[in-house]
Protein backbone atom coordinates (compact mmCIF):
# COMPACT_ATOMS: atom_id res chain seq x y z
CA UNK A 1 0.00 0.00 0.00
CA UNK A 2 1.48 3.63 -0.98
CA UNK A 3 1.54 6.68 1.03
CA UNK A 4 -1.27 7.82 -1.02
CA UNK A 5 -3.32 4.79 -0.89
CA UNK A 6 -3.23 5.08 3.55
CA UNK A 7 -4.11 8.39 3.04
CA UNK A 8 -6.96 8.18 0.41
CA UNK A 9 -8.36 5.38 2.94
CA UNK A 10 -7.80 6.84 6.56
CA UNK A 11 -8.52 10.78 5.97
CA UNK A 12 -12.34 9.61 4.65
CA UNK A 13 -12.28 7.76 7.80
CA UNK A 14 -11.23 10.40 9.93
CA UNK A 15 -13.72 12.84 8.48
CA UNK A 16 -16.78 10.69 8.81
CA UNK A 17 -15.59 10.43 12.57
CA UNK A 18 -15.49 14.08 13.43
CA UNK A 19 -18.60 14.67 11.45
CA UNK A 20 -20.34 12.41 13.57
CA UNK A 21 -19.50 14.48 16.92
CA UNK A 22 -19.65 17.75 15.71
CA UNK A 23 -18.51 19.73 18.97
CA UNK A 24 -17.87 16.87 20.82
CA UNK A 25 -14.30 16.25 21.74
CA UNK A 26 -12.87 12.84 20.55
CA UNK A 27 -9.78 10.83 20.76
CA UNK A 28 -8.70 9.02 18.20
CA UNK A 29 -5.72 6.54 18.66
CA UNK A 30 -3.82 5.21 15.70
CA UNK A 31 -0.54 3.61 14.49
CA UNK A 32 2.17 5.95 13.02
CA UNK A 33 1.82 5.75 9.73
CA UNK A 34 -1.77 6.81 10.04
CA UNK A 35 -0.48 9.76 11.81
CA UNK A 36 2.47 10.68 9.76
CA UNK A 37 -0.29 10.85 6.47
CA UNK A 38 -2.84 12.64 8.80
CA UNK A 39 0.14 15.22 9.66
CA UNK A 40 1.32 15.30 5.77
CA UNK A 41 -1.95 16.25 5.06
CA UNK A 42 -2.63 19.29 7.80
CA UNK A 43 0.47 20.74 6.70
CA UNK A 44 0.80 20.09 3.32
CA UNK A 45 3.76 17.82 3.05
CA UNK A 46 4.55 16.85 -0.21
CA UNK A 47 4.45 12.86 -0.34
CA UNK A 48 8.18 12.14 -0.84
CA UNK A 49 9.01 13.79 2.28
CA UNK A 50 6.78 11.62 4.14
CA UNK A 51 9.18 9.46 5.46
CA UNK A 52 11.50 11.89 7.12
CA UNK A 53 8.18 13.29 8.96
CA UNK A 54 8.79 11.84 13.13
CA UNK A 55 5.68 10.91 14.50
CA UNK A 56 6.61 10.64 19.03
CA UNK A 57 5.28 7.07 20.52
CA UNK A 58 2.09 7.81 22.87
CA UNK A 59 2.39 11.44 22.28
CA UNK A 60 -0.91 12.85 22.35
CA UNK A 61 -1.44 15.40 19.47
CA UNK A 62 -3.73 18.34 19.58
CA UNK A 63 -6.35 18.83 16.47
CA UNK A 64 -9.64 21.31 15.98
CA UNK A 65 -11.64 20.35 12.92
CA UNK A 66 -13.95 23.15 12.00
CA UNK A 67 -17.22 22.53 10.67
CA UNK A 68 -17.98 25.84 9.18
CA UNK A 69 -14.66 25.42 6.52
CA UNK A 70 -14.09 21.55 6.86
CA UNK A 71 -10.29 22.27 7.89
CA UNK A 72 -8.56 21.12 10.30
CA UNK A 73 -6.21 23.46 12.45
CA UNK A 74 -2.82 21.92 14.37
CA UNK A 75 -3.23 23.10 17.80
CA UNK A 76 -0.45 20.97 19.28
CA UNK A 77 0.66 18.84 16.11
CA UNK A 78 3.99 20.24 15.42
CA UNK A 79 5.77 18.90 12.10
CA UNK A 80 9.26 17.82 13.48
CA UNK A 81 11.21 16.15 10.13
CA UNK A 82 14.04 13.32 10.82
CA UNK A 83 17.73 14.52 10.15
Amino acid sequence: ESIQDVQNRALPALERIVVAHKDQIVAIVSHGLIMRTFLQHIHEVPHDENRRVMIENARPYHVEFSHLNKSYNPVDFPIVYKS
